[in-house]
């Protein structure tokens, strides 16, 4: 049974993601992969004995992660290490969401941690709106209603476990963000 699931669903969860990648719906989403991609670069450059000296996302889903080592040749050697972590990482979280799937220990650990840092790039979306005045109340309706279906889907799996087979929806859940 759950070789067939991952057998269709798989297929109909990124059918999804092409649907609706280019719409709002799924910027909190596009943001919180740019998050991921470059907290990865900058916990490799920390790896690698470099300093980070900041990291950021911005609205337009692009990132930068800015670092620096004591010396040039430091520099160039962890440069080898921190370019492609940020794929490496990314990768490495949306297989985390996918194994978790199927270990519950790690299943509560990562409803809780996806919960919060979705609720945070939904945060992070109206307070740029906001500071821009560029607020548009569809686009927060669309992206706070989408991302409180998962958050609800969390809690309820969390409180109510498999009694009402929520947690089979908040595995679909992390499938799709660990495609995603």
């Amino acid at each position: 049974p759950l070789q067939w699931s991952l057998l269709i669903g798989t297929p109909l969860y990124l059918a999804t993601l092409v649907i609706f990648w280019m719409t709002d719906v799924v910027k909190p989403l596009k943001l919180w992969a740019v998050a991921v991609h470059e907290f990865a670069h900058a916990a490799a450059a920390t790896c690698a004995c470099s300093r980070v000296h900041a990291l950021h996302v911005h609205g337009d889903e692009a990132g930068e992660t800015t670092w620096s080592s004591e010396t040039a040749a430091h520099m160039r050697c962890a440069m080898h290490v921190v370019v492609p972590a940020g794929y490496v990482g990314a990768c490495m979280f949306g297989s985390f969401l996918v194994v978790a799937t199927s270990v519950p220990a790690l299943f509560d650990v990562a409803a809780i941690a996806l919960s919060a840092s979705l609720v945070g790039a939904v945060g992070a979306l109206l307070v740029r709106g906001a500071a821009t005045h560029t607020f548009d109340l569809l686009k927060a309706a669309l992206s706070i209603g989408a991302w409180s279906v998962a958050v609800v889907a969390s809690y309820l799996a969390y409180k109510l476990g498999p009694t009402l087979r929520t947690d089979a929806m908040l595995r679909h859940t992390f499938l799709f963000l660990g495609l995603a």
